[in-house]
């Protein structure tokens, strides 16, 4: 990152330390330029709380799962052993085989839970270290490197971690010192990964080599006797702030800030022979990086800045003297970096770019060969038929195959890197996609072949926040601005009304001849005449998004969903509100289910009564869910830098009593999944097995064809594809009460 681009970033965050929801979006924005290795700091030194995002959390699932990600986010690691390379790419993490230089293959993409913010490679596993999500260490087993299995998960706040051996050293740098730990996993057992010893010490960087790790932290680097694994300690200290350090046998290799208030770094040589007396052997001025990798008598040096470049070589051969060798401009921020020297390899993994593959066959002019891979972070997205349209913050739009929900497919990208990126909407319909682009600012691409997408037309409008098909108009709301642009002719589309708004809009729904746009206060438009829209009311309530259906608007904002009635817009009124400990950032409803997005995950609710809703389930997803789509019967959650998440709706089953009054049962009901595929699992816990009856909304009995209901011990599986979607009742007649479970069938 140049000192210009790190000192604007720096501004941005502290000077929305304590703001409004629409600036904590440019919080985020901002936070997309930050290694993740480094974002604490940025949180801690300018009093700003990190975002629930950050906590560790297992991946829950109650109510909703899994089906399907594409996590390809920005790159911020990237390692390798002998032909293949590891590149972290937001949420996953490609495996690529430069068996043949000029024909790299991509052999998978295991999906993390979690921003991938470092990986090491020992024995016959990957190791991917978390630091969102589901925050710890991954462990997959790659002994098929095409086809990488998941063993395991350790649940820790993580910075960074390294591998010698079976022992993993985790080091957690967090915006709380109270907070800062170092811990020692023995995980010989990757079915069963050990704490076996940890120690109140800190670090954004750790290195080992030996029985001693070093930790590259704030303003000093610490080094720790790890000798006893158990007793991790430390016994020495060398000042100086370290962005990164990398250990071989008695010497350690680091990009260091003498001076905190200077953003310049320098390469420094250290003697860690005696631990407790680290003393420096040689440096270099000017040459610092987020990562070094050491390879024989050679340090690779990525980021920053290096002598005026962004990677550098530099021969430690003479420690007391080190050279520098040559390096080259690699435009982007670039993060990670690792080398083959036998076959005159480096790999440079650039936030945005992607894999950057550099010849270093001439040490002093190495040289760009290809760039493979680049990143994603879904702002937006829009379903039409199998194709996801996704809106990206730094490269326009790209196109997935949803036709398999578990296996996502990128079918192709329209690239804006270079020109004006920050594309946050997007709408899609048939054979056409609107975006948000650089000028002009509204876009529209044919999409009818997903294999070659293309700009057909355009048209200059106020940079939309929101994008909203209708009929043959699109709606869009941006800053001050809400307008009406008529796509009939897809190819030639027209503004054709406007009105001011007196803030930034966020996402918006239509009703009728309403348009319902959160703007700070939410401006409610009449678009009857869509050549005037006009401004006829407003609702005091601040939201990121609203989702309107039928009379009642739902509000999610703050940290909670806010349900209105809008019958009358002239009067409307709160009905009830459901608040967490999280912000809330956008919501669908479809039918009786609310599914809300927040910084923590995705919740579903019943809101079937609208002055009650019900939190029937939860999801962690790997980063901050932003906006959602439903395309049924699948939730698809766009998760900025963890790319895009395909959800489904467990069956939603909810004990009643079996009259009004009637006092709790002792017994429980369950239901299993999954009813989106029409047949439903249901269980009476305590009484002996009972036959379940079903009933319909209105009371009358569902009479199921044989065959229909079938048990298997407690559980008993009904075949409902024959009913038409809507509420259900199921019934299990009992000694005391009559069992009620209510069943919602998408």
């Amino acid at each position: 990152m140049s000192k210009a681009l790190s000192g604007l970033v720096l501004f941005a965050l502290g000077q929305l330390a304590g703001a409004g929801m629409m600036d904590q979006m440019l919080i985020r924005d901002s936070l997309a330029r930050v290694h993740p290795r480094l974002r604490s700091r940025w949180f801690s030194e300018r009093g700003i709380k990190p975002p629930g995002y950050f906590e560790p959390r297992a991946p829950e699932s109650e109510g909703i799962r899994m089906l399907g990600k594409w996590g390809r986010g920005p790159s911020y690691e990237v390692t390798g052993r002998d032909s293949l390379v590891f590149l972290s790419l937001g949420s996953e993490e490609a495996i690529i085989n430069f068996a043949n230089p000029d024909s790299p293959t991509v052999l998978s993409e295991p999906q993390a839970m979690g921003l991938v913010c470092q990986a090491a490679v020992w024995d016959s596993f990957l190791y991917l270290g978390l630091n969102t999500g589901a925050a710890g260490i991954e462990i997959w087993n790659i002994s098929d490197p095409r086809n990488p299995v998941f063993r395991n998960r350790v649940l820790t706040r993580l910075t960074d971690f390294c591998i010698k051996d079976s022992f993993a050293y985790v080091t957690q740098r967090s915006s709380s010192p109270s907070n800062d730990t170092f811990k020692v996993y023995n995980l010989a057992h990757p079915d069963n990964p050990e704490l076996v010893g940890f120690c109140r010490d800190s670090g954004q960087a750790v290195t080992v080599s030996g029985n001693t790790v070093i930790l590259g932290d704030w303003y000093n680097l610490f080094a720790l006797d790890v000798s006893d694994p158990a007793n991790p300690r430390r016994v020495g200290e060398y000042p100086g702030f370290a962005l990164n350090v990398a250990a071989r046998g008695s010497i350690c290799c680091a990009a260091v800030n003498w001076n905190t208030d200077d953003d310049h770094f320098r390469f420094e040589v250290l003697d860690i022979s005696n631990p407790a007396s680290i003393t420096r052997l040689g440096y270099l001025d000017n040459i610092g990086g987020y990562d070094i990798h050491l390879d024989r008598s050679l340090a690779y040096v990525s980021g920053y800045q290096s002598g005026g470049f962004e990677f550098a070589i530099v021969s430690i051969a003479d420690s007391i003297h080190p050279l520098l060798l040559g390096g080259c401009v690699t435009p982007g921020f670039n993060d990670g970096v690792w080398a083959d020297s036998d076959r005159s390899l480096a790999f440079v993994a650039d936030d945005w770019e992607g894999l950057k593959v550099i010849d270093t066959r001439t040490p002093s002019q190495p040289v760009i060969d290809t760039t493979l891979l680049a990143a994603c972070t879904a702002e937006d997205i829009s379903v039409t038929g199998h194709l996801a349209c996704i809106a990206e913050y730094m490269a326009g739009l790209k196109l997935l195959d949803v036709s398999n929900p578990t296996s996502p497919v990128e079918l192709s990208a329209l690239d804006t890197a270079g020109q004006s990126p920050f594309s946050e909407a997007v709408a899609a319909s048939d054979s056409f996609a609107f975006v948000e682009w650089s000028r002009p600012t509204f876009r529209s691409v044919s999409i009818g072949d997903p294999l070659r997408p293309s700009f057909v037309g355009g048209c200059l409008v106020g940079n939309p926040a929101d994008i909203v098909l209708r009929d043959t108009f699109a709606y869009t709301a941006g800053v001050r601005r809400f307008q009406v642009i008529n796509v009939a002719r897809p190819r030639e589309p027209v503004l054709v009304g406007s009105c001011t708004l007196p803030d930034e809009s966020g996402g918006m729904s239509l009703q009728d001849t309403l348009a319902f746009v959160p703007n700070a206060p939410t401006q409610v438009v009449n678009i009857a005449d869509p050549a005037h829209p006009t401004v006829v009311a407003q609702i005091d309530r601040d939201a990121w998004n609203v989702f309107v259906q039928d009379t009642l608007a739902f509000f999610a904002g703050g940290n909670g969903l806010f349900i209105y009635s809008v019958a009358n817009i002239n009067s409307p009124y709160l009905i009830d509100s459901s608040a967490w400990s999280s912000n809330v950032f956008d919501v669908v409803v479809s039918d009786s289910l609310a599914y809300v997005s927040c910084e923590d995950g995705v919740r579903l609710l019943s809101v079937a009564d609208p002055s009650n809703p019900i939190l029937l389930g939860f999801l962690s997803t790997p980063y901050g869910a932003w906006r959602v789509g439903y395309a049924a019967p699948h939730l698809y959650v766009a998760c900025q830098e963890a790319g895009v998440c395909i959800l489904e709706t467990l069956p939603v089953g909810i004990a009643e009593p079996a009259w009004p009054g009637a006092p709790p049962s002792s017994s429980d009901t369950y239901l299993r999944p999954s009813l989106v595929r029409g047949f439903a699992w249901v269980s009476q816990r305590q009484g002996g097995p009972a036959t379940p009856v079903v009933y319909d909304h209105a009371g009358r009995e569902q009479v199921l064809p044989p065959g229909c209901q079938t048990r298997e011990g407690r559980w008993t599986r009904l075949d409902m594809r024959g009913l038409p979607t809507g509420v259900y009742f199921v019934r299990f007649p009992g000694d005391a009460a009559t069992e009620v479970m209510k069943i919602v069938k998408l």
